[in-house]
């Protein structure tokens, strides 16, 4: 599920919120997304901060690849609901590395972190 380079830096940025955040699944959700894309590392991470994910003011400040873009509006469904991805735009548009991380997404939203 986790390289180790992800794994590092998903604990990183978990650190960096509340305790009630961390137990989340929403939060692991987000972040373990946000922290398994190189793209995403760069440029949507910084909009995570104690206060939440400000995808409003990322996806418009940040240009994203098709299949980044994709990952992120699963990220951001799976987070709060504020976007949509159906299954096909993930099929269509993410390359086999980027579809397993969706998938583990998923899982971890109803199951979390443990």
């Amino acid at each position: 599920m986790f390289t180790e380079s992800h794994h590092v830096l998903y604990n990183e940025a978990l650190q960096k919120l509340s305790t009630y955040q961390q137990r989340s699944h929403e939060y692991q959700t987000l972040i373990y997304v946000l922290t398994g894309n190189d793209e995403l590392v760069k440029k949507a991470l910084p909009y995570l901060t104690d206060d939440g994910f400000s995808s409003d003011r990322c996806f418009k400040e940040q240009d994203f690849s098709r299949g980044t873009a994709s990952l992120l509006k699963l990220a951001v469904h799976l987070y709060n609901a504020n976007e949509d991805c159906t299954p096909l735009e993930l099929v269509e548009n993410l390359d086999s590395d980027s579809f397993q991380l969706a998938m583990n997404a998923v899982y971890l939203r109803k199951y979390g972190i443990k």
